[in-house]
């Protein structure tokens, strides 16, 4: 009896094992939800492996599945309705595979248009074929694709084009919604979404979640100012992006929500679109370090750029593109870690044409720099002899400072700064690349992110190039939340303040005393403790003989972590016990003096 339920629990626990992440595959054309589309009748759900080796429709808002594998074609609906298809996994197109969406038929209204969803958690890789983008608006055959990247673990984009071919490898609307600090990463290839908002309205939604590009391009080609939504410190493109350049003409201002290390720095600047073929774009990416090579020429008015950061932009034409676009204007913009200080005239913008041997002075005089909603624009003058930047080549922007001024420092670069509660006390650490004429560090706290006040100071280094550390331990802390904030003190007075930082501190959850360290010890050792109540403690040493050599705590204390020292220096060696006495509990250890 207990041998044949045994077998019977096997074998339930084997056919569970089967259903999870099973693989299913299509056995014939259809629809999706049509139980005769795949091997045995079974629709996939959302712990399935779907494998598509025939054609087949998505006919249904909320298809799903695990992982999905195109061998042959997967397309959306084309009959005015709209489906949808969550993936928990991975995605891949194979070499013949097809993942699109097709012309509407019969056709719509004019200028209606039917958007599908993709939502996808996991990787992304293409070998075959990806169109995400079919039909018209003006002849109501328009049909696209949403596809949002989601969930808590990076996907990786593995794709195969460099350069634009329509219906290729194309997409239409993408959004970025992960969570946990989770990325999208383009890994191979360049991702080009639809080059004209002809059908429907081509946008890309930075919600949450960071764009790594290394040196792809991600090429967002509708044409105008508009089409990108969204850009903060959790959502920037940390690369290259491009976006589209009009073949109507005129002048448009393009916005790159761009950053590096957690530090969104978007960029505008203007051009004069000339009417020709459309694919051709800009692009844009920043780079952390010092905009100066160390024997930059700076000329027009201004002594000193950014040690920080800097800009890359650039122009690549598609077939029967102009070979050359001109810029007339450059914004890039600051926050409170550029060295920028509020209130004066003396920041600039500069540009290089000639890999950043020679910077230029391209104004402003009027500009007021502010603090008070970051990052800040700062417009360059409007340029009377535009820059003009061929294909395949580049120009830089950096901020700049007016020549013989010292409001703004532009100084070193505050490489990391972190809190963390270490017992009822907070550890700041934080380490720079370089220095310039760096006085020290006000460390300022807050319990409501919005007034500070300083509670200590750490001295800094002057000047120097070689990456240095600093620490500091907050041990006037209470349960609760704290702020914190690094400000920067040179030696001509002016103030640079970093991000603010925060940790909680919170209230043991159980009563402990722990060993002491160091043990064995000479002539001193610290004893940590922590209390989950408040009430009257006693902590005290004793020897062999029961007999009480010390006593280092007899008081009341309020529920926390307590550390304490004691120094044995008039006590002979040997071996002795320390017991915590709090209401009714008792933990006692035992130490070891050797000297």
């Amino acid at each position: 009896m207990k041998a044949s339920k045994l077998f019977l629990l096997l074998a339930v626990l084997l056919i569970t094992a089967q259903l999870n992440n099973a693989q299913i595959v299509s056995a014939a054309n259809g629809g999706w939800n049509q139980t005769a589309t795949w091997v045995g009748g079974v629709v996939p759900g959302a712990a399935d492996n779907a494998v598509i080796d025939h054609v087949v429709t998505l006919d249904i808002t909320n298809a799903m599945c695990n992982d999905l594998t195109i061998n042959n074609k997967l397309k959306f609906a084309i009959d005015g309705t709209v489906t949808g298809i969550t993936v928990d996994g991975n995605i891949t197109v194979n070499a013949g595979g097809v993942f699109r969406v097709e012309s509407r038929n019969p056709a719509g209204a004019a200028n209606s248009f039917v958007e599908h969803t993709l939502n996808l958690k996991g990787d992304l890789t293409n070998n075959g074929t990806i169109d995400f983008r079919g039909g018209s608006n003006g002849s109501g055959t328009a049909n696209g694709v949403l596809l949002t990247f989601e969930g808590p673990t990076n996907s990786t984009i593995s794709l195969t084009n460099t350069t634009y071919q329509s219906s290729v490898e194309e997409f239409n609307s993408i959004t970025i919604n992960k969570t946990g600090g989770a990325k999208v990463i383009l890994a191979t290839g360049n991702l080009f979404q639809s080059n004209n908002s002809s059908t429907g309205g081509v946008v890309l939604t930075l919600t949450d979640g960071i764009i790594e590009t290394d040196t792809n391009h991600w090429a967002f080609l509708r044409t105008g100012s508009s089409g990108i939504v969204g850009g903060s410190d959790n959502s920037y493109f940390n690369g290259i992006l491009g976006r589209g350049v009009s073949n109507g003409g005129g002048l448009v201002a393009f916005t790159f929500p761009v950053g590096e290390g957690m530090k969104y720095r978007p960029i505008t600047f203007n051009i004069n679109a000339p009417a020709n073929s459309t694919g051709h774009y800009f692009w844009a990416h920043m780079i952390s370090g010092d905009a100066n090579t160390g024997t930059s020429t700076l000329t027009g008015g201004i002594d000193k750029v950014s040690e920080l950061r800097y800009y890359q932009v650039g122009y690549l034409q598609n077939a029967g593109s102009s070979t050359s676009e001109a810029v007339y204007r450059l914004s890039p913009t600051y926050s409170t870690d550029d060295g920028v200080n509020p209130g004066n005239t003396d920041l600039r913008v500069a540009y290089s044409s000639d890999n950043r041997s020679t910077w230029n002075n391209a104004g402003p005089v009027d500009h007021t720099t502010d603090l008070t909603n970051v990052p800040t624009t700062i417009a360059s003058d409007s340029l009377s002899l535009p820059i003009s930047i061929s294909t395949g080549t580049s120009i830089f922007v950096a901020l700049a400072r007016a020549t013989g001024t010292t409001t703004n420092s532009i100084p070193v670069e505050l490489t990391s700064f972190s809190a963390n509660a270490l017992g009822n006390a907070v550890e700041l650490t934080w380490s720079t690349a370089t220095e310039i004429n760096n006085k020290g560090f006000d460390i300022e706290r807050s319990l409501d992110n919005s007034s500070f006040e300083v509670i200590g100071f750490v001295s800094g280094f002057g000047s120097t190039t070689e990456k240095k550390y600093y620490s500091f331990v907050d041990e006037k802390t209470s349960n609760g939340t704290y702020y914190y904030r690094l400000k920067q003190i040179d030696f001509d007075g002016s103030v640079h303040y970093s991000q603010v930082v925060s940790t909680d501190v919170s209230t043991p959850t159980q009563f402990e005393l722990k060993q002491n360290y160091p043990n064995p010890f000479n002539p001193s050792t610290k004893i940590n403790y922590f209390l989950d109540k408040s009430g009257f403690v006693k902590l005290s040493v004793y020897n062999l003989l029961g007999e009480i050599v010390s006593t280092l705590v007899n008081q009341n204390q309020e529920a926390g972590f307590y550390n304490v020292e004691f120094d044995a220096s008039n006590i002979q060696s040997g071996i002795y016990f320390y017991k915590l006495e709090s209401g009714n509990q008792v933990q006692t250890k035992k130490m070891m003096l050797i000297k």
